[in-house]
């Protein structure tokens, strides 16, 4: 694999990770405030943010293993001559 086309698909990677993990916060947040406007309309029952806590785990430690193996290949890419 040419020095190029190393650091291009770690910085495509790293890019990737970065993305998942600011996608997964932002759904973090955004949930249980929708879960509150569907409460609102519904006027039904009571609204508990707790109902609405999602665990991401696992896209939590595909997204860090991608940063890793991304920032990888950026510094084995920078090394070879």
């Amino acid at each position: 694999m040419s020095k190029n086309s190393m650091y291009i698909l770690g910085s495509i990677e790293t890019i990737i990770g970065l993305l998942i993990v600011c996608c997964v916060y932002i759904i973090k947040q955004v949930i249980p405030k929708l879960g509150f406007v569907a409460y609102q309309g519904a006027a039904a029952g009571s609204y508990n943010p707790g109902n609405y806590n999602m665990s991401f785990g696992i896209v939590n430690f595909i997204a860090i293993i991608f940063i890793l193996i991304g920032m990888l290949q950026i510094v084995l890419a920078i090394r070879k001559k």
